[in-house]
């Protein structure tokens, strides 16, 4: 019943747009279709055919927005089918004030108690129910915000997402949630200070939390952030911080000048999942672009993980930049688990049309069972006339597992493209690993060892400016992928995949 209101109350509003259109109306929107013949290697059918779609829609009038996302999903298995208006947006903005109703994305603090976000043009597959979605998480609701010179204040109200459930399921299985959050803040000088507070309603439980946030600047290029948050549930006293207590701690610094650059952060969290984890503290952790890096990101602990991370860069005369990273963690998870990593990186110039790119990374996580991990690769980038270029990729990771024996796991990554800017790429990449949790075949029954490859080929080509299309063939390793600090699952795929983005 709510979806065919809010369907019919979408379609009205843009029908009545459309209708008084005016000089200062606009309607645009963007599509995201794909197509998949395939399956995860090993699972039957092996020629599964299934497409998702999503579209977006946006019209402004003025100080008015009204927005909708629509997903569509098809399977073979029709249980796994679905088609929904699964976001509406109604906004209005004047000067500082500004209003939304529906589906909206917002942050209290730092994200230490909510955090609303999408990942643009990501599509997530949870392995259990197979069905495809996409990645975001939104709040169901009402959102005021008032800015003026000397302070700010906003509230929202509402359900957020649990974004790894499909669509399929029930509202309120994907919403069991109900947040309540204000914030405000003074603006004195360079500097901003306030409190954040949300209370959290479910069906068995309540609980209320209350933060202290600043940043500013303590003199040019020198600038800070910090929060520090505790339950108020009465067994606890604010600010004892007891281990049993809900509670936060994050701190930042950044200086910069002239060609020199540095952070450190630091974090101690505690009983940090709220509710059905609709917030998203600072992970601390460097989101590498690299592949097997990003795949070996540390997710933190938030039952329990205390840390920091620092990180310098110095960029040369030449254009050369050397960058280093470094971040340490421990979780008191019964007993301790530790992380840590080193990383550095040069990224140079040979001549005048060659890029490249040298990176070396040390690293231990005991929550995924890696110790001495080591990797290491090169990029080299060639710009050829007429806009074409050439890319070559190589990394290579090694690692040891301690089980019953220690496993001594090595990962290997090539890749080479050829590309012509804003109209095409393609690219070859193999990929190897002798890692026993992938060699070895679910539907045998011999266990199978050695190494392990993966052969993709992979292109895009620009159609009219606002169409662009992707097509992968071949066998494609999953595993955690990390975007925007929000590391999720990627299904392995063996297969075709198409995709076509559109803006208009």
């Amino acid at each position: 019943m709510i979806r065919a209101v809010a369907i019919s109350f979408f379609l009205i509003i843009i029908s009545s747009f459309m209708i008084n259109k005016t000089a200062t109306a606009q309607l645009t929107g963007n599509n995201l279709f794909e197509y998949q013949y395939g399956n995860i290697p090993d699972i039957e059918p092996e020629d599964m055919s299934t497409h998702y779609d999503q579209l977006n829609l946006t019209y402004r009038h003025q100080n008015m927005k009204v927005s909708g996302k629509f997903e569509y999903f098809y399977s073979p298995l029709a249980e796994r089918s679905y088609a929904d208006l699964t976001q509406f947006n109604f906004s209005y903005r004047d000067k500082g004030f500004s209003a939304e109703i529906g589906n909206f994305y917002g942050m209290i603090g730092n994200g230490i108690l909510l955090r609303g976000y999408e990942i643009p043009a990501s599509i997530f597959e949870d392995p259990g129910y197979r069905i495809r979605h996409g990645f975001y998480r939104d709040i169901q609701g009402v959102k005021l915000k008032y800015e003026h010179d000397l302070f700010y204040v906003k509230a929202m109200r509402g359900r957020p997402l649990i974004n790894q459930l499909p669509p399929t399921l029930e509202v309120g299985d994907r919403r069991i949630d109900l947040v309540e959050a204000a914030e405000a803040g003074l603006y004195i000088r360079d500097q901003t200070v306030g409190f954040a507070f949300l209370r959290n309603q479910r069906p068995e439980s309540n609980a209320s939390y209350l933060s202290w946030i600043g940043s500013g600047n303590i003199f040019t290029g020198l600038s800070y952030s910090f929060e520090v948050m505790h339950e108020l549930n009465g067994e606890h006293a604010y600010f004892s911080f007891n281990e049993l207590a809900t509670s936060a701690i994050y701190g930042s610094l950044n200086y910069f000048s002239g060609s020199f650059g540095a952070s450190f952060e630091f974090k101690d969290y505690a009983n940090l999942i709220l509710g059905s984890s609709f917030n998203d503290p600072p992970t601390l952790v460097k989101e590498h672009s690299y592949r097997l890096l990003n795949r070996s990101t540390h997710v933190p602990q938030l039952d329990d993980e205390s840390g920091i991370q620092a990180e310098m860069y110095y960029r040369f005369a030449s254009g050369s930049m050397l960058t280093f990273n470094t971040a340490h963690t421990i979780n008191e998870i019964r007993t301790s688990f530790y992380f840590y990593e080193y990383f550095l990186e040069y990224t140079f110039n040979i001549l005048d049309n060659n890029h490249a790119k040298v990176f070396i990374d040390y690293a231990a996580d005991d929550i995924q069972f890696q110790t001495n991990r080591i990797t290491g690769g090169v990029t080299f980038e060639t710009s050829l006339k007429n806009y074409w270029s050439t890319n070559f990729e190589i990394e290579a990771q090694h690692f040891e597992r301690p089980f019953n024996t220690v496993q001594r796991v090595q990962n290997y990554l090539v890749s080479l493209g050829l590309a012509k800017s804003h109209v095409f790429s393609a690219a070859v990449l193999v990929e190897l690993t002798n890692d026993p949790v992938l060699t070895d075949r679910v539907n045998t029954t011999e266990i199978e060892e050695g190494y392990r490859p993966y052969y993709g080929l992979t292109g895009t080509y620009k159609l009219l400016k606002k169409h662009t299309l992707q097509l992968f063939i071949g066998e494609r390793r999953g595993g955690p992928s990390c975007t925007s600090g929000i590391c999720y699952d990627v299904p392995d795929f063996r297969g075709m995949e198409l995709r076509l983005s559109s803006r208009f």
